[in-house]
């Protein structure tokens, strides 16, 4: 999210005035901030009034209005809190916040493909080596079939 737009912030925009009155650090265009209760930073940052916080306002834990500028603090987590299985993943899968309002979900140890169903290890063997060898085949078949075309130099 930080690196979609290039360059940095400049410490005399709204952004980097808000940043450093914030106690904030920041990286690229974004401010970030440590939580108070934990170790985990958050991005923190200012908007225009009439737009709405990324992710939509229900996304955060606090959204004021001051003046002209919307401020969008704590981001709330949209997988359950304990970070385990959510609602809206598939069995045999994990929930992983993904940016305000997103989730990500990962499949858990040992299962893999479509929504998490396969158990065991994804059979690359299996995939790539008759891939590979009709791959083989075809190329040494055309390299035969035609090279009578190609001229010498």
């Amino acid at each position: 999210l930080c690196e979609l737009c290039s360059g940095t912030v400049l410490n005399g925009s709204m952004v980097g005035q808000f940043c450093s009155s914030s106690a904030g650090r920041i990286e690229r265009r974004c401010c970030w901030r440590n939580d108070s209760t934990s170790d985990r930073e958050h991005i923190i940052g200012v908007l225009p009034q009439d737009i709405v916080c990324p992710g939509g306002n229900s996304s955060w834990e606090k959204v004021e209005v001051k003046g002209p500028n919307r401020i969008c603090k704590g981001q709330k987590d949209m997988c359950n809190q304990t970070g385990q299985l959510s609602i809206s993943c598939p069995e045999n899968s994990l929930c992983a916040p993904y940016g305000p309002g997103f989730f990500e979900c990962s499949c858990a140890d040992n299962h893999h493909g479509y929504k998490c169903l396969r158990e065991g290890e994804f059979p690359a063997l299996q995939v790539f080596g008759p891939l590979g060898a009709c791959t083989f085949v075809i190329s040494l078949l055309l390299w035969v079939t035609q090279r009578r075309k190609a001229k010498s130099l």
